[in-house]
């Protein structure tokens, strides 16, 4: 398995893990980050696992591309993700809404970010 495929798993297996956590649970999701949600956040929180959902069958069925140029919009919207998660995250934590566990996710958003952003500087094989 090239370094690219096992990107794209690990990325798939993390988001779909998230992703049926908060569709079906996303009150316990959150409150390990000291975030209480009514029912309206709450269904917020279950439509964000399914477009984690989405990311996961997208990264699975990018497995056959190869390294070409088919694989780098798929690498490009997985590191716009963790990018904006970032800055999603650093709002969390400067506002003080969620807790010091934010910072878990901080690393993963920066762990994968930084994989898909080096595969993305790589020239595309032909």
């Amino acid at each position: 398995m090239r370094k690219i495929q096992v990107l794209l798993v690990l990325s798939g297996l993390l988001a779909l893990g998230l992703s049926l956590v908060l569709m079906l649970n996303p009150q316990a999701f959150f409150a390990g980050q000291g975030l209480t949600l009514d029912a309206g956040q709450a269904l917020v929180g279950r439509a964000q696992g399914t477009l984690l959902f989405g990311f996961a069958i997208l990264n699975f069925s990018a497995l056959g591309a190869g390294d070409g140029l088919a694989l780098r919009p798929v690498m490009a919207g997985n590191l716009a993700t963790h990018l904006a998660a970032l800055g999603v995250n650093a709002f969390a934590l400067s506002s003080g809404l969620a807790n010091e566990s934010v910072y878990g996710d901080v690393g993963v958003h920066v762990v994968f970010g930084a994989a898909f952003a080096y595969f993305l500087a790589r020239p595309p094989a032909r």
